[in-house]
């Protein structure tokens, strides 16, 4: 196998436009939905500030070291959202069960019935802060517009016990 770099033709870059174009025509979509092929776009934002379930951004282009005004919402990773988890019960796959009560959006108590400790999402999103986020469907709503944006967690945000 040769080490040098594959170089695509004019030719073979409209051929393969040809064939997305195709692909895209031929995509059933989803039912109740406008026909559309799922595409993955990665971008990265700074933080504006934190709520609940979302992140409050700004895209942001490093090589050009530009970030528009325009905020958008970003959805925190579903492991670090309030709504899904608050003052449910949650059992794992090993039959334990955990109930979390939240304190606010960075900090929350878990039982199991006997024992009772205090968690903090570490490290906390900062102002001004990089993210990664993926475009795709969140499942969250922010009144009639669905959130387009999901944090990637590349930071390895999570939930530890609070000293």
């Amino acid at each position: 196998m040769s080490d040098k770099p594959v170089v695509f033709d004019r030719g073979s870059a409209e051929r393969i436009g040809d064939v997305v174009r195709t692909v895209e025509r031929q995509s059933p979509g989803v039912p109740g939905r406008s026909r559309q092929v799922a595409r993955t776009l990665v971008a990265k934002f700074v933080v504006d500030s934190v709520s609940n379930d979302w992140l409050m951004c700004r895209r942001y282009y490093p090589t050009d070291n530009v970030q528009p005004e325009e905020l958008i919402h970003v959805a925190k990773p579903f492991e670090l959202r309030r709504t899904p988890f608050d003052g449910l019960e949650v059992v794992y796959v090993n039959g334990q069960a955990i109930t979390y009560t939240y304190v606010d959006q960075r900090e929350r108590s878990a039982t199991d019935g006997v024992d009772t400790e205090t968690q903090v999402m570490t490290p906390d999103y900062w102002a001004n802060g990089e993210i990664t986020a993926v475009s795709i469907d969140t499942g969250l709503l922010d009144g009639t517009e669905q959130i387009r944006w999901e944090d990637l967690n590349t930071a390895g945000r999570h939930w530890a016990t609070e000293d």
